[in-house]
């Protein structure tokens, strides 16, 4: 049976689309470099969509880095992610694996639970988790930022880690543990890398969400070091040179 993209025809569009989709997506990254290469005049004088001047004013670069301390919010930003994304794969993944292999009492009931958390909208945990994190001492360091990011993606890497080590069978625990291995060394040794997709896949959803994110970096600031989003909402609402 010839697959359907054997029809010249069949390719043809299919080629097109991909064609379409790629230019729609590189488009907008390609114009925001060649607005960010013009300087105010060409920005708000000239239509939107013309190219720069020559020479390019790649000196915008150096100019926003040095400026307005992007440098710090950029590496906090990077500090926060990282953090949050491997505390949060670490959480998720001991939860996962304890509901999937170890059924107890009301275990099924906890997994719901988890499952009912993220129907809840962040924004009516808010005030109750600042609150929370300022008893603490933790609203204005890094540390505290990495555990409310962590916390809140929990939740979604146990969704997608029970099931995953459902599917695995329990010949190789068994096998495992005939050989010597303690629990903690089945769970890091064996079962932790064949879930190698299923961590993949929750670790690129939680930076996703956390380098976009901007609501939790709001509310729980770090007023010393900073971080991008922020950053670029404080600059969005004060005067700036592009304003």
């Amino acid at each position: 049976m010839k697959s359907g993209l054997s029809n010249p025809m069949v390719k043809i569009v299919f080629y097109a689309i991909l064609i379409l989709w790629g230019i729609s997506v590189i488009y907008p990254l390609l114009w925001t470099l060649l607005d960010s290469l013009k300087n105010n005049d060409q920005f708000f004088r000239k239509m939107p969509w013309s190219l720069p001047d020559v020479p390019l004013l790649w000196s915008n670069f150096s100019y926003v880095w040095r400026e307005f301390s992007f440098g710090d919010y950029f590496l906090n930003s990077v500090v926060v992610t990282i953090g949050s994304t491997l505390l949060g794969l670490l959480l998720s993944a001991t939860t996962a694996y304890v509901l999937a292999r170890y059924p107890f009492r009301g275990s099924t009931a906890l997994f719901l639970l988890y499952i009912a958390s993220m129907m809840i909208p962040f924004s009516l945990a808010l005030i109750p988790l600042f609150f929370l994190m300022n008893s603490m001492h933790l609203t204005n360091s890094s540390l505290g930022l990495i555990l409310v990011y962590a916390s809140t993606l929990i939740a979604f890497g146990i969704f997608v880690l029970v099931g995953f080590f459902k599917s695995l069978p329990k010949e190789l625990e068994e096998a495992a543990a005939m050989d010597g291995a303690s629990y903690f060394g089945i769970f890091f040794r064996v079962m932790l890398p064949l879930s190698q997709p299923g961590l993949i896949t929750v670790g690129i959803v939680n930076v996703l969400n956390i380098w976009n994110g901007s609501t939790q970096a709001t509310v729980h600031p770090l007023r010393q070091v900073g971080v991008r989003a922020v950053h670029l909402t404080h600059a969005s609402c004060n005067e700036n040179p592009w304003s």
